[in-house]
């Protein structure tokens, strides 16, 4: 559980950062000057680690789209593997599946993989745009949860030809909770305790 226990930002970040920023990105119109570090929070636990060096999820975007450039993202994640936490991401582009998985702290690339065939063939595709809302989604799911919750890991990916987010959530307690979000309209579409 302990390996789960990380720092306190994005809520609070969230929160200051989408109401203040003036500054408006080109591609999508949302403000973009800066975005909390969206990782796995314990809302119980001071942190005194500098986050400076963390990658945010768009830039973990923008770097799988600088290298694959016209793929459809239709999965983005953050995920936990052995106490350390990464960004998944998996395109597709004609006949190939893209997939990217970046580590949170350093930004560095871990896995980079391309397969010559596969079985995708979505009519929506997850845009710079709606990595932001889920955050968004992401910080009411922790504000609306039971005390000291702790993000565990928050899933965007396309359901039933719609977007969906995923946000596990785990307490102290030892139970977890897995609540699925219509991206589109905020609402909650079930919950797994």
């Amino acid at each position: 559980m302990k390996k789960k226990l990380i720092y306190l930002m994005l809520s609070i970040g969230l929160i200051f950062t989408l109401t203040a920023c003036s500054a408006v990105d080109k591609n999508d119109g949302i403000d973009d000057d800066k975005t909390p570090v969206d990782k796995p929070i314990d809302t119980d636990q001071d942190s005194d680690k500098d986050t400076a060096g963390e990658i945010l999820a768009v830039d973990a975007y923008d770097k799988f789209l600088d290298k694959y450039n016209d793929v459809k993202i239709i999965k983005f994640q953050l995920d936990e593997d052995h106490g350390k936490y990464y960004y998944k991401i998996k395109g597709y582009k004609d006949t190939k599946k893209y997939e990217m998985k970046i580590d949170l702290e350093t930004g560095d690339i871990i896995k980079d993989k391309m397969v010559d065939k596969h079985d995708y063939n979505y009519d929506i595709t997850i845009s710079r745009a709606d990595v932001k809302k889920a955050l968004e989604i992401v910080d009411t799911a922790l504000e609306d949860a039971d005390e000291n919750p702790i993000l565990s890991e928050w899933t965007l990916e396309i359901e039933n030809n719609k977007l969906v987010v995923e946000v596990e959530i785990d307490y102290k307690d030892g139970h977890d909770t897995e609540i699925t979000y219509d991206l589109a309209t905020g609402n909650i579409i079930k919950v797994d305790d």
